[in-house]
């Protein structure tokens, strides 16, 4: 990487998914105020408009989170749009009271993924729901808690000629805390979301806004991360032994100042005047002449400079920077204005410039062209190498016209007759006989610097020996130099972005020295708002009653993250924003972060876009990733801010019930413990690695494949921590994550997935990839292992990519009874499987399957044989079914649910074949895991088995007898936890928990779990008399999952992750007592919260809860008490279908 700000390899597409990538978003750190503002120069159309913006969410905090404001004259007066306490977006007038506001009851909760929020105003419209919408992921919202809509004509006060605010509302701190990406302000129209967004694949994605018409106050941010810069910057670098552009400068430079970092190493100064491949160095001493070199600076460059690999400019390995000066456009001139003819090249507008003549020898005056009178200048010999020819400098702030001090030593500062004698002008300034200045025929150089409001200061101060605040610069410094006038000391150098912690600026170089990087609390700096501050009593700039001099440089990198790009210029301001808050996490690549919705029940608080853990108050808290993963190689990188390292980095196989303790405290959980560089499994401690402490970063590689955890410290291999991580057969997923502690003190813990190399602006970011492409890490990650983001993922076997969804293999839909013949459709497939219930009445469940017919159907709960009846089901069709008059179509003011799925390629087996004792028959979906199997029981087998037809293990079995009664018998892989979990079973008719027949001699599910081939039946039930119907289901990554959880018998429930989005998810308590079914689906709950529910097992009509379940991008967090879901201790079993893989999820 290079350049001062981040990674320029974010311009990456996400894959081919999404028509119009987004590359960047800005994060919102709640705690630091940050916000963008912007005052407009004139009011626009405060009647019309429109406001668009992609949102990621980091805090759900009961706290009101503003993402827009417009004042108006005083007071909290004021147009908003807001995600209240309640995590419901709002969108109004608040003048005294509410003069307008829409609530959405859309309970916005998600912090894995993405929103798009539009709110459009339109108060010219007749009709009063007309003049304001508010949509969400290109829906209209429809159910409100407030609904008050402005009146005719209404003048809103967004597009007045006041403060408007991002992120902000300064009256009370109800600030927004998440990621931003996209937004757009139309002034004038009010446009719908499909000027933003389109559908693709049953998916809400982002939409190229080019060539839309924005108003005069509209604007479009994108949140580009490009740099410009006017007069100066500083970019740092690491070598790469080769040939090397250095960009990120944001001009083409005219000096370059170069110093290697991390060892010893010259000063390196190149310039356009004197061209390449000409450079001078200022530390030895005496310096030596002008040398030349093809292999130091080769070429000054639109953007930066290349060099050469010379090992002072670009050895492999070792870090630089670069100090760079713009002196102007166009080529240096001659200048006359002095005695001697000059040549320069000046910037007047930053108040610097080169100047080159030839001696004389005699006392002269030399041209210097900045149009004011310089207050530092540098003088240097060219030809000379001798005691006389040091880096001469004279500097306003010294005693007197004739005083200098020297570049290349420590010398305090002293009178000379021969160097200069009057101050310079507003033209010139001059030189006397000595060698040095203006050595006789030979090539002379000065740099000259001129004070500019606003952006350059060169002055002095008085130390104190204590905390030394200097102020009235007029600006938050960069850059700034000092050296001490009244004592000997050397030339200290910091600026923020070796340091780009303002409030600690402590890494020095020395302009005479040829020292590293020196960190030390003797040159401990703050830059600040109108100067900076000195918190160090060193003698180099902070002694007691000693004088100092001064060249402080303003940060004049434009903030283009913040232009905005509609082409009307309405630019925004950054407040306690940086670069470094640009992240590549976005809607089209969304990147892992620290999953806050999992429950440790610790208390710990997260900041910093949930990449960043404080530790509660008491012990150990783990926080594992919104992504889990099944296979592949995973890298992300940690900081802790604990220097007794007391925290931890590793892994886990649930992402939600292991987290009370550090990860590797239990026997599913693995850790590298900062503290002692020991690893843990669980708890026992085994001697690994180095130990390590505040700053280092430390690298965390996963194989899945492989089944290897390494560690890495500063990117050095602490070897292979743990090997032989198989995953259990019933629990694929990894969870990667960090542990913080708190003792004797709090300890914070940062995490890297990929997204920020910075680690929240306290490291110089290295911008390093992985071999995808993806990412901003500091060091580069271990060959084949990945950043954790969507792009990244695999492919989930259903791939809207390629034109497939899951509602394609399943869906649900809702319908009124007619009491006649009705065709059902929108199912979007011929469905193989039919579940229907309805909703508003006490009605029983009825089931019809294309194996056994048409007409024919089960009762799932009850113990009914199948039952015919001519008015059923009567036709599977294309796009759904066909009903007569009975349950659930008998009756008009009946409404229902109809579950779906797609089986579709008959199969048969005969006994005897694929290891199956029983001929079977039937219906496969081997892409969607899921198949109807027919079969008539033997009564003589404890282990028959039964032909599935899937191409993996079915995970879950529900199984009937057709012929007489009896119960539906319930296979699922995570019964008794996953250990032989064939001896179980649960009946989807009744609701005790799992039964065992471990000890019986009849056996239910036979002999052993179900393999590729066949699944096992006993004689208690499924392998009994009489004919049989079984429907069988694997997991499909990306599309459905059968798993586990524990209940905490908290509101604030377990976070479950599926990887994807479910469409639909039945739960069912296995243990510590007895539940109902709760089947909950999205086409019934169109938006979080999940409250509609039924049951499996009775005919209730539906009923709905308060704060049951959230539906999310890549799972679902339970948000109730009820025993028939989270009772603390119990485990429950549930099957979930997709909506949306994560991979390209919206959030929910």
């Amino acid at each position: 990487m290079s350049g001062p700000f981040g990674s320029p390899q974010w311009m990456y597409s996400s894959g081919g998914f999404y028509p119009f990538d987004l590359n960047n978003s800005l994060k919102f750190e709640l705690s630091d105020n940050a916000h963008l503002s912007r005052t407009p120069a004139s009011a626009g159309n405060r009647r019309t408009w429109t406001w668009s913006a992609w949102i990621k969410r980091t805090d759900i905090t009961n706290d009101n989170h503003t993402i827009w404001r417009a004042y108006g004259t005083s007071g909290n007066t004021g147009d908003y749009i807001l995600i209240n306490s309640n995590d419901e977006i709002q969108v109004g007038t608040y003048s005294g009271g509410h003069v307008w506001r829409l609530t959405s009851a859309n309970r916005l909760r998600d912090t894995s993924s993405w929103y798009h929020i539009v709110a459009l105003v339109d108060t010219t419209q007749s009709t009063s729901s007309d003049r304001a919408k508010l949509y969400i992921n290109g829906e209209v919202v429809t159910a409100f808690t407030n609904e008050v809509y402005p009146s005719l004509n209404y003048e809103t006060l967004t597009n007045t000629a006041s403060a408007h605010y991002i992120g902000y509302r300064p009256d009370v701190t109800d600030n927004f805390s998440g990621y931003l990406a996209e937004v757009n302000f139309i002034d004038g129209s009010a446009l719908t979301p499909s000027s933003f967004g389109e559908t693709k694949e049953g998916i809400w994605v982002p939409k190229d806004p080019t060539g839309l018409t924005y108003g005069t106050n509209g604007f479009r941010l994108p949140f580009t991360e490009t740099t410009s810069a006017n007069g100066f910057n500083t970019v740092t670098y690491e070598g790469n032994g080769a040939t090397q552009s250095i960009n990120g400068v944001g001009f083409s430079p005219d000096l370059v100042w170069i110093k290697e970092r991390s060892s010893t190493s010259s000063h390196i100064l190149s310039d356009t005047v004197r061209g390449v491949p000409n450079y001078l160095s200022t530390d030895p001493t005496p310096p030596g002449a002008e040398g030349t070199s093809s292999n130091i600076v080769t070429s000054f460059d639109a953007d930066g400079f290349t060099t050469g690999n010379s090992g002072a400019t670009n050895q492999s390995g070792q870090t630089y920077v670069a100090w760079c000066w713009d002196a102007g456009t166009g080529s240096a001139a001659s200048n006359s204005d002095g005695s001697v003819a000059s040549t320069v090249k000046a910037n007047q507008d930053y108040g610097f410039s080169i100047v080159t003549w030839t001696g004389t020898g005699s006392a002269a005056t030399v041209g210097h062209g900045l149009g004011v009178a310089p207050n530092m200048i540098i003088v240097k010999n060219r030809d000379g190498s001798g005691a006389n020819d040091q880096w001469y400098t004279w500097h306003s702030s010294l005693s007197g016209n004739n005083y200098f001090v020297e570049l290349d030593t420590t010398e305090e500062e002293n009178p000379a007759s021969t160097l200069w004698d009057g101050p310079p002008t507003t033209t010139v300034f001059d030189v006397k006989t000595n060698h040095g200045v203006n050595g006789s025929n030979d090539d002379m150089l000065a740099y000259c610097f001129a004070n500019v409001t606003g952006y350059q200061k060169l002055g002095t101060y008085t130390g104190t020996g204590g905390s030394n605040a200097i102020t009235g610069l007029g600006f938050r410094p960069a850059f700034l130099m000092v050296k001490g006038k009244s004592n000997a000391g050397s030339w200290v150098v910091v600026d923020n972005t070796r340091n780009p912690d303002n409030s600690d600026v402590d890494k020095a170089l020395f302009w005479n020295l040829n020292y590293a990087d020196t960190t030390s609390s003797s040159y401990d700096f703050a830059f600040d708002a109108d100067g900076f501050t000195i918190n160090s009593t060193a003698g180099n700039n902070n002694q007691l009653g000693r004088t100092y001099i001064y060249l402080a440089i303003a940060d004049t990198r434009d903030a283009l993250f913040t232009s905005d790009a509609s082409g009307n210029s309405n630019n925004w301001t950054p407040n306690a924003l940086q670069h470094s808050d640009v992240m590549p996490d976005t809607p089209t690549d969304g990147f892992a972060v620290l999953n806050n919705l999992s429950n440790s029940s610790g208390g710990g608080t997260f900041s910093e876009g949930n990449l960043r853990f404080k530790s509660h108050s008491s012990g150990w808290e783990s926080k594992v990733a919104t992504i889990g993963v099944t296979s592949g190689k995973w890298y992300f990188e940690g900081v802790t801010d604990s220097s007794g390292g007391q925290s931890l980095f590793g892994l886990s196989r649930n992402p939600d019930t292991y987290l009370a303790q550090y990860l590797g405290y239990y026997n599913n959980t693995w850790g590298y413990y900062l503290n002692n560089g020991k690893k843990y499994n669980n708890a026992t401690a085994t001697t690994y690695g180095s130990s390590a402490t505040a700053g280092d970063v430390i690298g965390i590689a996963f194989d899945a494949d492989a089944g290897t955890l390494t560690f890495y410290k500063n990117n050095v291999s602490q070897g292979v921590a743990f090997s032989g991580l198989t995953p259990l057969g019933n629990q694929p997923d990894w969870y990667l994550g960090c542990s913080s502690r708190y003792y004797s003190g709090y300890t914070t813990t940062t995490v890297n997935f990929g997204q920020d190399s910075s680690f929240n602006g306290t490291k110089i970011p290295q911008g390093n990839t992985d071999d995808n492409g993806k990412g901003d890490f500091y060091y580069a990650p271990p060959s084949g292992h990945l950043a954790l983001c969507n792009a990244n993922l695999p492919n989930p076997d259903i791939d809207p990519a390629v034109g497939k969804a899951p509602e394609d293999y399943f869906n649900t839909v809702l319908a009124t009874g007619n009491a006649s013949t009705q065709s059902i459709t929108g199912v979007g497939f011929q469905p193989s499987w039919v579940w229907m219930k309805v909703r508003s009445n006490t009605v029983n469940h009825i089931s019809y399957d294309s194996v056994r017919g048409v007409q024919n159907y089960l009762v799932p709960n009850l113990t009914n044989a199948e039952d015919t009846n001519a008015q059923g089901l009567t036709s599977f069709d294309s796009d759904g079914f066909t009903l007569g008059n009975i349950n659930p179509n008998s009756s008009a003011s009946y409404t229902f649910a109809a579950w779906n799925w797609k089986a579709g390629t008959a199969f048969s087996n005969s006994s005897g074949t694929n290891g199956a004792t029983i001929d079977s028959t039937g219906s496969v979906n081997t892409e969607a895991g899921f198949s109807i199997v027919s079969y008539t029981g033997d009564n003589t087998n404890n282990n028959g088995r039964i032909a599935h037809g899937l191409s993996s293990a079915p995970e879950m079995i529900i199984a009937k007898r057709r012929d007489s009664t009896s119960n539906w018998w319930v296979y699922h892989h995570h019964l008794n936890s996953g250990t032989d979990a064939y001896h179980y079973y649960l009946l989807l008719n009744d609701t005790p928990a799992e039964g065992d027949r471990s000890s019986a001699t009849n056996k239910v599910w036979g002999t052993a779990d179900p393999d590729t081939n066949t699944f096992g039946g006993g004689l208690f039930g499924p392998n009994g008399s009489g004919t049989k119907i079984a429907y069988c289901f694997h997991g499909v990554e990306g599309y459905s999952k059968f798993g586990s959880y524990f209940g905490n018998g908290l509101s604030d429930g377990p976070f479950v992750y599926t990887g994807f989005r479910p469409a639909w998810i039945m739960t069912k308590r296995a243990s510590g007592g007895t539940s109902n079914w709760d089947i909950m689906d999205a086409a019934r709950n169109t938006y979080n919260i999940v409250d509609k529910r039924l049951y499996a097992n009775l005919d209730n009509a539906e009923p709905s809860a308060t704060d049951f379940v959230d539906f999310l991008s890549n799972g679902f967090k339970l948000r109730n008490t009820a025993s028939s879901q989270n009772a603390s201790g119990s485990r429950y079993i549930y099957m979930a279908f997709a909506e949306q893989p994560f991979k390209y999820s919206n959030a929910r």
